[in-house]
């Protein structure tokens, strides 16, 4: 499913929520500390295959039932819920036939972000160059949505749009630099990414525009900082970062700055981490287990991790693959967001305490970006 080279960099992000603001918006993922028993809503994102295109495009589901957002080539990278208002970010997918394919892909990703349902675009850097929105996140009345736009330089520039207007971060860099995802608490805005220096991706993370670089497994060695949340004035930062050989990524994550290391005990298993969430103490990291032998039955099983401790989600079958790519906790339920099978026929859907809720349809690649779980509006 994933590689181990820069293409494997998630494009599922985490993000933060702060109690005091639950109720004023609710992102994937988030901090919550509820009683389980209150109705809630399952918001899940992604892409699928409908009926009338041969491309995925993309969906959101609100309790297993679709809403279908494009008929275009597209994706959902992140959910963000604030009252009956449902915002998507991701892309649509453009075709330029300026572009000769034999020498380029032809295609454009296009930024941007659906609210209930209405595509509105961004404000990019060229518009002939790719874009996308990778994370989502409404603080009071302002909505952020972060990600990356190309420059005329071919660079991707890191940074974020505040109710539409570009705020580019370190655009004094030569080379790419790029951020994965956003939040704001306490009127400080954070963000995390990478920035590229002698050919090398270095870890870094920003506050209130200002970067600060993370250390790496390896000296000299590329890493990439993922996703961010904060808890109790506690900085985690999951990412990856490349093993002293220079060829394989190792899932790693930070916290206040000190790397730790997820390489697996059992040497016959690989680790993939693609989401963290904190919730009061405990820190949950989903993704897959993958099996480095031949195997006849699935070599990838979606799991998580609570302070360190393996758990493997229900299989599907024991012949899929499978694998978690977001988590919510709220109370004392764990939902974790996944799918199982192949990039051309995946399933989507989500394991509530363990037990895996399908839905009926086909996902594209990577089905499943993001999970959200919100209180149920009441009816007055």
């Amino acid at each position: 499913m994933k590689k181990n080279n820069l293409n494997k960099h998630k494009f599922f992000y985490c993000y933060t929520l702060i109690a005091m603001i639950l109720f004023l918006s609710i992102i994937s993922c988030g901090s919550v500390s509820l009683n389980s028993n209150i109705p809630v809503d399952v918001y899940v994102g992604g892409n699928s295959f409908i009926s009338s295109t041969n491309v995925p495009v993309a969906v959101y589901w609100k309790n297993g039932e679709m809403v279908i957002l494009s008929k275009e080539y597209s994706g959902v990278k992140s959910i963000a819920v604030k009252g009956n208002d449902v915002y998507a970010g991701g892309h649509i997918i453009k075709f330029d036939p300026s572009i000769p394919s034999e020498y380029e892909v032809a295609d454009i990703t296009v930024a941007g972000y659906w609210k209930n349902g209405k595509w509105i675009g961004l404000s990019v850097l060229d518009s002939k160059k790719g874009s996308s929105v990778d994370t989502m996140f409404i603080n009071g009345d302002d909505v952020y949505a972060c990600g990356y736009s190309t420059n005329r330089s071919n660079n991707k520039v890191a940074g974020y749009w505040k109710n539409g207007k570009w705020v580019g971060l370190s655009a004094n860099f030569k080379y790419d630099h790029k951020i994965y995802s956003i939040l704001i608490t306490d009127n400080d805005i954070y963000a995390c990414g990478y920035i590229k220096r002698d050919g090398i991706l270095i870890p870094v993370y920003w506050k209130n525009g200002e970067y600060v670089e993370l250390p790496v497994l390896s000296d000299k060695k590329s890493g990439v900082a993922e996703s961010i949340f904060v808890s109790n004035s506690d900085i985690y930062i999951l990412g990856s970062s490349k093993d002293s050989s220079g060829e394989f990524f190792i899932d790693c994550y930070w916290k206040n700055g000190e790397i730790i290391s997820l390489l697996s005990s059992d040497p016959k298993y690989t680790l993939e981490a693609n989401c963290i969430f904190i919730s009061g103490k405990d820190v949950y990291i989903c993704g897959y287990r993958s099996n480095r032998y031949y195997t006849p039955l699935a070599s990838q099983v979606a799991c998580y991790w609570k302070n360190g401790e393996f758990i493997a989600l229900t299989p599907i079958d024991n012949k899929n693959n499978s694998e978690a790519t977001s988590i919510f906790v709220f109370g004392k339920d764990v939902y974790v967001g996944g799918f199982t099978g192949g990039y051309s026929d995946s399933i989507p859907g989500y394991w509530k305490n363990g037990e895996w809720v399908g839905f009926n349809v086909k996902g594209g690649f990577e089905p499943v970006s993001s999970i959200v779980v919100v209180p149920r509006e009441t009816v007055k």
